[in-house]
């Protein structure tokens, strides 16, 4: 008996809705999101190619014949591309309306968002460094860097909490040199401690 994944799911994987859309500034969350959850239901392997297209024919005793594993494949992968398409803005989509297949959408996924992934990385890692405590609230300031931090974990180049906690004490005006050094002299200091 052949294993139908779309039967064994639990309240059906592919009527499923994402809360988060793919948007040009969320590809590695929307990314995890997918993977956890077709990794769950074992349907990571259409989209990643290590489940392949059966032959759709195939020769037994009765001669030529249509391969069954072949259509059900078919069907799961087509049911996975329309899934992963409503899982998208239609800013998104519409850009990738050329795939055929869950394979080959995720790929063209990658390619679409992976040069603005690597973009916004770039221009993220510029404000982290480039950012001081200036005319802010020291509130706002170490709310605006750790906002970059974590969009730049988004992004999926974290930054370290020692660098975090460097960067951000030498973007401190002078005024603060003294807590600058008491905080520099703490072994293992944490952000929240900070």
């Amino acid at each position: 008996m052949l294993w139908r994944p779309w039967v064994h799911l639990p309240q059906n994987i592919f009527s499923a809705l994402f809360s988060v859309k793919l948007d040009r500034g969320n590809y590695l969350l929307w990314k995890s999101m997918v993977l956890s959850l077709l990794r769950g239901h074992r349907l990571d392997g259409y989209i990643l190619g290590t489940k392949p297209c059966p032959e759709p024919f195939i020769t037994n005793e009765r001669g030529h014949q249509p391969n069954p594993a072949y259509e059900e494949w078919v069907t799961t992968d087509q049911l996975l591309l329309g899934w992963l398409f409503n899982s998208m803005t239609s800013d998104i989509a519409t850009q990738l309306l050329h795939c055929e297949t869950s394979q080959q959408l995720w790929e063209a996924v990658q390619g679409l968002v992976g040069a603005h992934t690597r973009s916004k990385i770039t221009l993220l890692k510029i404000e982290f460094h480039r950012t001081r405590k200036g005319g802010l609230k020291i509130e706002e300031y170490l709310n605006k860097m750790k906002g970059i931090a974590d969009n730049l974990t988004l992004a999926g180049s974290p930054i370290s909490n020692l660098d975090l906690i460097t960067q951000t004490l030498s973007g401190l005006d002078n005024k603060y040199n003294a807590i600058v050094v008491q905080l520099t002299d703490k072994e293992e200091l944490t952000w929240i401690e900070m």
